[in-house]
């Protein structure tokens, strides 16, 4: 994010724009025990990794509060954030009452995985589907997982190699 003296010098240069947050359309399912993200209405897989609504917060963004968000794009007049345990996104919506709705929803349904996650919601039926797609999610998120520790684990090794070759010290390990 931007503090907003850099937010302002970036906005009177130019050629500094690039610096600013872009905003992208994006549509928003909540299923079962997931908050799926998605290109456009006629993709047919999400767009990166599916949000446990378990372990989520959604929240208001104030405008007056959050000038390192920029413009919003025009017909849109208030923000959502969904924040995970790594990230914040944010999410542009057409008005205050719009905002507060998705708000509300997440809330709610995050409410039931955890009440359902708890064993507590016995009287309440759960889709058979709904446990399908939470299988595929559990699978994508597990899947993305794997690929994220095999890039760190290749660049750590990459770094290594790289100093050795440029004859500096091997920073991690033993030696005697």
């Amino acid at each position: 994010l931007i503090p907003s003296l850099v937010l302002g010098i970036i906005h009177s240069i130019g050629c500094l724009s690039f610096l600013l947050p872009s905003w992208k359309q994006r549509y928003l399912i909540s299923c079962g025990s997931y908050l799926y993200k998605f290109k456009d209405q006629q993709s047919k897989s999400p767009k990166g990794c599916p949000f446990e609504l378990a372990s989520m917060t959604v929240d208001l963004v104030p405008k007056e509060n959050s000038p390192h968000i920029g413009a919003l794009p025009p017909g849109f007049d208030a923000v959502i954030s969904v924040s995970t345990l790594r990230r914040k996104h944010y999410y542009a919506v057409r008005d205050r009452e719009e905002a507060m709705l998705w708000v509300r929803s997440l809330q709610e349904a995050k409410q039931a995985v955890i009440t359902r996650n708890l064993g507590h919601d016995k009287h309440m039926p759960y889709p058979q589907s709904w446990k399908h797609f939470d299988s595929l999610a559990a699978s994508l998120v597990k899947s993305k997982e794997r690929i994220k520790e095999r890039m760190e684990t290749s660049n750590i090794r990459e770094m290594e190699m790289s100093n050795f070759m440029d004859g500096g010290p091997l920073p991690r390990g033993y030696h005697g």
